[in-house]
C-alpha cells in the first residue's frame, strides 16, 4: 500500500563543484518544478559558514514564490537550530534543513557521525566545523493525504541501524541526503534494501550528490543517485544478522573499498532515538 503523499517527492542529485556554483544549480532544478512538489537534495549543497545561509535564504526565498517543500542539509548556527531537540545551544550541526511550501522553516535531525574534515575548521580547510548531534528523531511530515512518519538520516549516520537496531528505528520512512564517495552508494543502498525488506522502513528515499568526492580523503567520482522504493510484498519477519549490517562500514582508517566510513570515536559513542515535537506540514 502506497505511503500518502509519497508521489509528491522529487529527488534532485545536484553535481557537486564550487560551492556557489551548486547553489547556483539547486536554484535551477527547483524552479522546474511544479508547485505542491517535495524537493529532496543531497547533504550540504552549501558547507561553509556564509554559503550556508546564503542558500537557505534562497530556499526560504523559492519555496515561498513557488509553493515548494524543500528538505536538504546546511551548516547551521546555533541561532538557526533552535527548534533541534537536545541541541548543544553553542554548536554548529550539519543540520536537516525542511522549508515547508509557505516558507516556515524546520531543522528536526542533523549529523550524527561527522567526517573528521567536516569537523575541523584548521586553516586551509574545507571550512565546516559542525558538532556531532547524539539523537535519531522521529519526525512526523504532514502530507497532506496523511501523515507519515519519518527518520532522516544523513550519509553515514546509516550506521543507527548497526548501533541502535530495528526496533528503535522503526518507521514509515527513511530519508537519507548523501555525499558518499564512489563506491559507497551502492552500499548504501542495500542497507536500505535490507531496512525494507526486513519492515524497518515501508519505503526509503536515498539522493547522492554526484562529482568529486566530497571527502578529501577519498579519490573519484561521486555518483549520482536518486531512489525512491516501497517495499512491496509479504510482512517480514526478521532482521538480518547485526553483523551483516555492521561489515558495511569502516570504523577509522583505513577505509575498506565500497565501505560507509565512520570515525571510531563516534561509532562507539552513546546514540538515542528521540522525538520532533511539531508535525511538519508540507
Amino acid at each position: 500500500m502506497d505511503l500518502p503523499g509519497i508521489d509528491r517527492f522529487h529527488l534532485l542529485a545536484v553535481q557537486l563543484g564550487e560551492e556557489s556554483e551548486v547553489v547556483e544549480r539547486v536554484v535551477e532544478r527547483l524552479h522546474l518544478l511544479d508547485p505542491g512538489s517535495i524537493a529532496v537534495l543531497p547533504e550540504l549543497v552549501a558547507w561553509t559558514d556564509e554559503q550556508s545561509e546564503t542558500a537557505l535564504a534562497a530556499l526560504v526565498e523559492i519555496a515561498r514564490q513557488h509553493g515548494l517543500g524543500i528538505i536538504t542539509t546546511l551548516n547551521l548556527p546555533p541561532e538557526l537550530c533552535e527548534d533541534l531537540p537536545g541541541r548543544d545551544p553553542d554548536a554548529r550541526y550539519n543540520a536537516v534543513v525542511i522549508v515547508t511550501r509557505h516558507g516556515a522553516l524546520h531543522v528536526p535531525q542533523a549529523k550524527t557521525t561527522p567526517r573528521s574534515f567536516e569537523t575541523s575548521r584548521a586553516l586551509g580547510g574545507p571550512n565546516i566545523g559542525v558538532a556531532a548531534y547524539r539523537r535519531i528523531n522521529r519526525v512526523r511530515l504532514d502530507l497532506g493525504p496523511g501523515v507519515v512518519e519519518a527518520r532522516f538520516l544523513v550519509s553515514t549516520d546509516l550506521w543507527a541501524l548497526a548501533q541502535l537496531g530495528p526496533r528503535a528505528l522503526r518507521s514509515d520512512l527513511f530519508v537519507v541526503p548523501a555525499g558518499f564517495p564512489h563506491g559507497a552508494e551502492e552500499t548504501a543502498r542495500r542497507l536500505l534494501e535490507l531496512s525494507r525488506a526486513g519492515g524497518v522502513a515501508r519505503a526509503t528515499i536515498l539522493v547522492n550528490a554526484s562529482g568529486p568526492s566530497p571527502d578529501p580523503a577519498r579519490a573519484g567520482e561521486a555518483i549520482a543517485v536518486e531512489e525512491l522504493v516501497e517495499h512491496e510484498g509479504p510482512v517480514p519477519v526478521e532482521w538480518p544478522d547485526p553483523a551483516v549490517i555492521r561489515a558495511a562500514f569502516s570504523l577509522g582508517h583505513p577505509v575498506a573499498a565500497g565501505h560507509i566510513a565512520v570515525p571510531r570515536a563516534l561509532a562507539e559513542a552513546p546514540l538515542t532515538v528521540g522525538e520532533y515535537p511539531i508535525t511538519i506540514t508540507l
